[in-house]
């Protein structure tokens, strides 16, 4: 799956597909990120509903994780730690 952009949209809520396809994961990831309180949602059941705005948010703090996880890499690298 290759994650895509949060397209502006006039809708305010996406179902548990559009979330995992944003995020380029699986639905059964996002449904366990509901579960765990990492991303807030309504809904209960089957057909969970997540805010636009909540899963560009997770988004963003998971790619800004994902650069300084980088960073650290590339510092042990060059002190030959790793």
């Amino acid at each position: 799956m290759k994650p895509d952009a949060c397209p502006p949209d006039e809708r305010d809520e996406i179902d548990l597909p559009e979330a995992a396809r944003v995020l380029g994961v699986s639905r059964l990831h996002v449904a366990r990120l509901i579960e765990a309180g990492l991303l807030p949602h309504q809904g209960t059941g089957s057909d969970p509903r997540i805010q636009r705005s909540d899963l560009h948010a997770y988004k963003e703090e998971l790619d800004r994780r994902h650069a300084l996880l980088d960073e650290l890499t590339a510092e042990a690298q060059e002190m030959g730690l790793y």
